[in-house]
């Protein structure tokens, strides 16, 4: 199977890779420090705001694959309590700025499936 298609399960998969379904102030956040010739290396964190079944890793991990950043992350499956670092990532600003919308949509909808299916049970 196309490994595009076990991670991006839509139509935009190519647009999701090359990080063309963000928000349009991460673009200029982009523009704004290019003109100023500044790329700060910076530790980013995704926590959750309530408890959860983390889930989503493997698209994550996908989606950055080749970027000049560091990620570490909690085991898939993790439960994980509100304000805890779910997934830290190192490297300078621009090399990942414009992955944020589609890494917290994986995420969120994965670790949304993984907790209710939880719950249900």
């Amino acid at each position: 199977m196309d490994i595009m298609r076990e991670m991006f399960n839509v139509p935009a998969q190519n647009e999701i890779k090359k990080g063309l379904t963000t928000d349009i102030y991460f673009l200029r956040t982009e523009e704004v420090l290019r003109t100023k010739n500044v790329n700060p290396k910076v530790v980013a964190e995704v926590t959750c705001t309530s408890h959860a079944v983390f889930a989503g890793l493997d698209e994550v991990l996908k989606l950055l694959e080749g970027l000049p950043i560091d990620v570490y992350a909690v085991p898939e499956g993790t439960i994980i309590h509100p304000r805890e670092p779910v997934i830290c990532i190192e490297g300078h600003y621009l090399d990942f700025a414009r992955y944020e919308n589609p890494l917290l949509g994986f995420i969120c909808h994965a670790s949304g499936i993984a907790t209710n299916a939880t719950k249900i049970r």
